[in-house]
């Protein structure tokens, strides 16, 4: 393949990828939309789950490639909504831990079947074989891209967002 094919290729796969993302995005908002949730407060709420329940919001706004300010507004709305707390951090006084309540743990855990649904829906058109290798190359370019991230941003956390089924 000469340069011009591949980098035609390459173009036309960012295209459709970017493409892909914004659908996937919208139909995510869509179907948290009808539990009361939107992507990046789910995102909050899953990270917390992947790391043992509490989280400082520096942390967070790593993980959820998010600002602070993002961070505690989201925070904030999902305190009215008695999904988190906020408490002290016994291992540094001067910061706080976000902590996801019982109410919160149990949102995501009654969110689970319809995560399967959602889950079995959007790669409806895939087989096991695909699905499995569409996971292992999200997963290496994930990789890669947060390494771009991190170079092009230095305040960017090389942690990956999303815990374990990233």
């Amino acid at each position: 393949m000469d340069d011009r094919t591949h980098t035609n290729d390459e173009i036309y796969s960012l295209l459709a990828f970017m493409r892909t993302s914004d659908v996937f995005d919208r139909y995510m908002q869509v179907k948290l939309g009808e539990m009361g949730y939107n992507p990046t407060r789910f995102g909050l709420l899953t990270a917390l789950i992947n790391h043992g329940g509490e989280m400082t919001p520096t942390a967070l706004s790593k993980q959820l490639l998010r600002t602070q300010h993002s961070i505690t507004s989201i925070v904030h709305t999902l305190q009215q909504q008695g999904l988190v707390e906020t408490v002290a951090n016994p291992a540094d006084g001067r910061s706080m831990l976000v902590r996801l309540t019982e109410k919160g743990r149990m949102g995501i855990v009654r969110w689970i079947p319809t995560g399967a649904q959602i889950a079995r829906s959007a790669f409806a058109c895939l087989s096991d074989d695909e699905v499995t290798n569409l996971n292992a190359t999200l997963r290496r370019m994930r990789k890669h891209l947060y390494g771009l991230l991190q170079d092009a941003d230095p305040q960017t956390s090389g942690e990956e967002a999303g815990g374990a089924a990233t």
